[in-house]
């Protein structure tokens, strides 16, 4: 008897299984509208940055510096995302000027994400910008915040819309549990 998990991995699909199927798409949700932006193109890189932060004690008279641990630096995951309009417009079944919308749209939704929150109390100026999730099937679900994004728009068309660019992506991890080692040794990348 064949298992589910030899069926899974060791049949080929056919061409057409192959093209039918959808793609798992990584997305980002601002936790606070609960708007979800799913990645049209899933970035081929993902980047992930961490350490532990180590000062030096010196101590008179001795001749080496023990390391002292002072804490550890916040996690960063760092992407391009690739926006592309003629791939929306054949991918999505949609008209020319629907995809323009929707690559403008798409990145008015990540600009939405470094800018504060509108507070409910009257006269009240200041918050800071929304929490997100961050998941990417398979690989990590994580709390965090946009520290930056930099727009790099590359093809426009005649009357100057633009059908192509990149957005590089850096997210800090923000999570609202504080995690000890065994803790990341056991959930990975899913700190929520």
């Amino acid at each position: 008897m064949v298992s589910t998990f030899d069926n899974e991995v060791t049949r080929s699909p056919t061409a057409a299984e192959g093209l039918a199927l959808e793609p798992v798409m990584a997305y980002l949700k601002n936790m606070e509208t609960m708007e979800v932006g799913g990645f049209f193109i899933n970035p081929t890189e993902l980047e992930k940055a961490l350490g532990a932060k180590w000062t030096r004690r010196d101590i008179l008279g001795m001749g080496n510096s023990p390391l002292s641990f002072g804490g550890t630096d916040q996690i960063t995951w760092d992407f391009s995302l690739v926006l592309n309009a003629n791939l929306i417009q054949r991918k999505g079944k949609v008209g020319r000027a629907r995809a323009l919308e929707t690559v403008k749209d798409y990145m008015a939704f990540l600009d939405s994400l470094v800018f504060p929150i509108q507070s409910d109390f009257p006269g009240w100026v200041g918050g800071q910008p929304p929490r997100c999730r961050f998941v990417w099937p398979g690989v990590v679900t994580a709390s965090v915040r946009v520290a930056s994004l930099k727009h790099n728009l590359e093809i426009f068309q005649r009357s100057l819309h633009m059908t192509h660019g990149t957005v590089k992506v850096q997210l800090l991890v923000d999570p609202q549990f504080l995690y000890w080692s065994n803790d990341v040794r056991y959930l990975g990348n899913d700190l929520v």
